[in-house]
């Protein structure tokens, strides 16, 4: 029997058609076959009449590209905020739709790569909220990865750790392990794995930082999903760019570069470049580590990706000091400052300040003051943030700057506190640091 159909239902055809084969591809990790086919879906989808159902459609369409493009044109690229925008524009006129969790994650990532965290904050929140109504588990999972992402830069790492925990504690492999496939990173073993040991290490507990990262790491690779390991190794690697372990932070840093250059990851493969800078810095290879680090942020500004360049920025004024370049190093540390007021982004602004107090008194004994209140606005904000690690470092520097002018008194009683709230990592330099420290004040 023969089927007549109208253009309009052709249309229709055409675009199932499209949004099928994406589909497929999705399933197969083909992330460039798929964002070429749901654009395909798009077009035809356009020459249909405006109506309620093609804005349907077009949401549907719209989320599976915000969740297959961050893999083909990295998070920052025009293309992908465009998509992220657009789903949430659509989403926020749907509000029954089953794609609004979708669209209200699209908002969520819009607003956090152009460092408005506390915007993505709200649309996290409204992420968990959807989920809770509809009850569905594997959408909490993401909204509590979320809400840990947005809570992380702010710089609320407490908070940001109990809601990291709840992704962890939520998430079931058997019944979430297709994230990885839907929303382009696996929640646990990408998105927990990328934040939380970090988290954990600058709230002052390497330990159990580092145990974490083992075990998302290993969670990563079985089953391999590239886009999922790439984020692991970015988070071992930062994890231990925080204990400062540089050998090992290198190795993580190289493995995730190949990685990514093979993939096609720029974000990623920038971000690690910068770790591998720094790493490179600290073991001796100043200059030339120096030089890399400064190619690694070109590229990685370059991405798109605001809140990663940033959080990189102060390694190169870090580097300066090493390579007793300080004046070079307060450029570079002022325009870190001044991204920060900026942007919402504060989850290491204590290091900020404390650097400023390092540069400051390679300077000249004449700035010992102006480093002296460095490190205590430095001590104000980790104590603010709870960020003991950060505490800790800016302590050790004021300490001995007081040291220098026969203060042992005063010194030993700023640090003897926060050395003694420490329960773990006593192996770390950090903790070895400020041990030999006090037993010279002693």
């Amino acid at each position: 029997m023969a089927h007549h159909y109208t253009e309009a239902g052709l249309s229709q055809l055409a675009v199932d058609y499209w949004e099928r084969a994406g589909q497929r591809a999705v399933a197969r990790s083909a992330n460039a076959e798929a964002l070429a086919h749901f654009n395909k879906a798009l077009d035809v989808l356009a020459t249909l009449p405006d109506t309620p159902e093609r804005a349907q459609r077009e949401l549907g369409l719209q989320v599976a590209i915000t969740f297959a493009i961050p893999a083909v044109k990295g998070w920052g690229a025009p293309e992908c905020k465009q998509a992220f925008s657009r789903a949430g524009v659509l989403s926020q006129a749907a509000p029954d739709s089953p794609n609004r969790f979708g669209g209200l994650w699209g908002l969520w990532a819009f607003h956090a790569m152009s460092n408005e965290f506390q915007t993505s904050l709200h649309f996290a929140e409204e992420c968990r909220a959807q989920a809770q109504r509809v009850g569905d588990a594997g959408q909490l999972v993401e909204a509590y990865l979320l809400l840990g992402v947005s809570l992380f830069w702010l710089g609320e790492l407490a908070a940001a750790r109990t809601q990291l925990e709840n992704c962890s504690a939520t998430y079931d492999p058997e019944h979430h392990r297709d994230h990885a496939f839907v929303y382009g990173t696996d929640p646990k073993a990408g998105g927990v794995a990328l934040y939380l040991p970090a988290t954990l290490c600058l709230l002052g507990y390497p330990e159990q930082g580092l145990t974490r990262s083992r075990e998302l790491l290993g969670l990563a690779r079985t089953p391999a999903h590239p886009h999922t390991l790439a984020f692991a190794l970015y988070g071992t690697a930062w994890g231990h760019v925080w204990r400062q372990e540089w050998r090992e932070a290198q190795g993580a840093a190289e493995e995730l570069i190949a990685l990514s250059a093979e993939q096609g990851f720029a974000f990623l493969e920038s971000a690690g470049r910068c770790v591998a800078a720094r790493a490179m810095v600290h073991q001796g290879g100043g200059a030339a580590g120096a030089a890399l680090l400064r190619r690694g942020l070109a590229e990685l500004k370059a991405t798109g990706m605001g809140n990663f360049y940033t959080s990189c920025l102060p390694w190169a004024a870090e580097a300066a000091g090493i390579l007793e370049q300080a004046r070079e190093g307060m450029n570079e540390l002022d325009d870190a400052l001044h991204l920060l007021e900026q942007t919402d982004q504060r989850y290491a602004e204590a290091e900020l300040y404390w650097i400023r107090g390092t540069l400051l008194e390679q300077l000249a004994s004449a700035n010992e003051h102006e480093a002296e209140a460095c490190y205590l606005k430095a001590i104000e904000v980790a104590r603010r943030q709870q960020t003991k690690l950060l505490e800790l470092r800016a302590a050790m520097s004021l300490s001995r700057l007081w040291q220098r002018h026969a203060k042992h008194a005063e010194a030993r009683g700023l640090l003897e506190p926060v050395y003694g709230w420490f329960t773990e990592g006593f192996d770390t330099p950090d903790l070895k640091d400020a041990k030999a420290l006090l037993d010279e004040l002693a």
